[in-house]
């Protein structure tokens, strides 16, 4: 990849921009992108292995087994390492959380508002019309006797 010099900065942006308008360069790009993007079945997966607490096959009595955890491609369970003097504490993803994020996928938690009037009542709709309608106008109100 060629670096360009500090004073050259700008000519750099400018051919970046341009190259960026060329349509074969833009779908290229974008091509790549997609290629290294999660898919959303692989973020349900991932979702579901920390939900279903997968991390618990890789706990022994004297820590978790991290060669076997990684080894099993399994690294990502994992939310932090923390180093401390008495060894390594490792904190694993809130399976609770994944579980709340794959029913929000789902569609399971549709927040819903119930609109009611006064004391749960019905709600009274007033309509007020701001000039008088032309004949024929769709929006006449309907005649009152």
């Amino acid at each position: 990849m060629r670096v360009y010099q500090p004073k050259s900065r700008d000519v750099a942006a400018s051919n970046g921009y341009k190259l960026l308008r060329k349509a074969e360069i833009a779908e290229a790009i974008d091509q790549r992108i997609s290629e290294d993007a999660m898919r959303p079945a692989e973020v349900l997966k991932r979702l579901g292995e920390q939900a279903r607490n997968e991390q618990s096959a890789y706990v022994t009595r004297f820590g978790v087994d991290m060669n076997r955890l990684i080894a099993d491609g399994k690294a990502h369970l994992i939310k932090a390492i923390k180093h401390t003097a008495n060894g390594d504490n490792i904190e694993f993803y809130d399976a609770q959380a994944a579980l709340v994020q794959i029913g929000k996928a789902h569609g399971l938690f549709a927040d819903r508002t119930e609109v009611t009037g006064k004391d749960g009542g019905d709600i009274t709709l007033r309509i007020v019309y701001d000039s008088k309608p032309t004949a024929g106008d769709d929006d006449t109100p309907p005649a009152t006797t």
